[in-house]
């Protein structure tokens, strides 16, 4: 490891995070880690010497005698350079473990993204983790969409077909919404997560700051009846790789056109424009939204969540 060395950074500046070698993630970015909550945040690195980069990294929060992350984002994990050594990226292990003991804490969780955002990346992460005493604490299903040149309806079951011509032909219309109200689509989201007893993992702060901090990362797409909101998402570029449908909403008004199949072809039909090739739906909390998904012809797959004791 004589070429990098290992970096700690207990509460850091955003100066104090180095850049990541290549294509990172958004959640793990210093921009995005410091957002995410007030809680303490310790932050791992491995740094290249010659390019002052990181080439493993990971940021954890720390509540109650337990590292953990995400603060509040899909997924938070070590991210690594695809190059690295088995030994190297073991040692990194090994820091962030004997560090956590010293700070110290009883529990480390990490909470990893679907195999779709890199199944080889991820094996070899997972496997890492098992072989160090982490065990599987949670494995939460997932959906996506795998993006071609195909057109979205040719992915569709016949349902949610004759659904998307019933709203195209009623006047519906699906747009990128350019300057968003935040409190009206803050209220339009809590509103349809509260029909659905579903919590609520945003505030309006929290939505308005994600939108204002990241403008090149998040895009807001709506759908329309008139001048009345029928659904509604955030896009969120995690990666050059992967656009997250983030706080998908509809209005109870219009539930017998499920807009919701005319907001999910259009984020699709962005991915297609801007060359993204995964649209990940995000997890499946019911039966219900795993029907509806396949119903769009996504792929399931497993978020899962790692716990060591320490």
């Amino acid at each position: 490891m004589s070429s990098s060395f290992l970096l700690y950074q207990p509460n850091p500046e955003a100066a104090q995070i180095p850049d990541f070698f290549s294509q990172p993630y958004l959640f793990g970015q210093a921009s995005h880690l410091l957002q995410q909550t007030d809680l303490p945040l310790h932050y791992f690195g491995l740094i290249d010497r010659a390019s002052g980069l990181s080439v493993a990294r990971c940021g954890l929060f720390e509540k109650e005698g337990l590292l953990f992350s995400p603060g509040a984002a899909s997924f938070g994990t070590i991210e690594f350079a695809d190059a690295l050594s088995d030994r190297d990226l073991h040692d990194f292990l090994e820091f962030v473990l004997q560090t956590a003991r010293q700070i110290p804490v009883r529990r480390i969780r990490l909470t990893n993204p679907p195999a779709c955002y890199g199944p080889a990346f991820l094996k070899r992460l997972e496997t890492m983790l098992e072989d160090n005493g982490f065990r599987v604490l949670a494995q939460t299903p997932t959906h996506h969409l795998p993006v071609s040149d195909a057109p979205f309806v040719s992915r569709l079951h016949s349902f949610e077909r004759h659904k998307l011509r019933k709203s195209r032909r009623d006047g519906f219309r699906s747009e990128i919404w350019q300057t968003p109200d935040v409190g009206q689509l803050f209220a339009f989201i809590r509103a349809a997560r509260l029909r659905k007893n579903y919590r609520m993992t945003i505030t309006a702060v929290q939505l308005g700051h994600l939108l204002s901090r990241f403008p090149g990362e998040t895009t807001v797409f709506a759908v329309w009846r008139d001048d009345r909101l029928a659904a509604a998402s955030i896009g969120i570029r995690v990666s050059d790789e992967v656009l997250y449908h983030f706080q998908g909403a509809d209005h109870a008004d219009f539930l017998s056109y499920s807009p919701t199949v005319q907001l999910v072809e259009s984020l699709y039909e962005y991915c297609q424009q801007q060359r993204i090739p995964v649209l990940d739906l995000g997890t499946s909390v019911s039966d219900g939204v795993t029907l509806f998904k396949k119903r769009l012809g996504a792929v399931e797959g497993k978020k899962r969540t790692f716990l060591k004791e320490l």
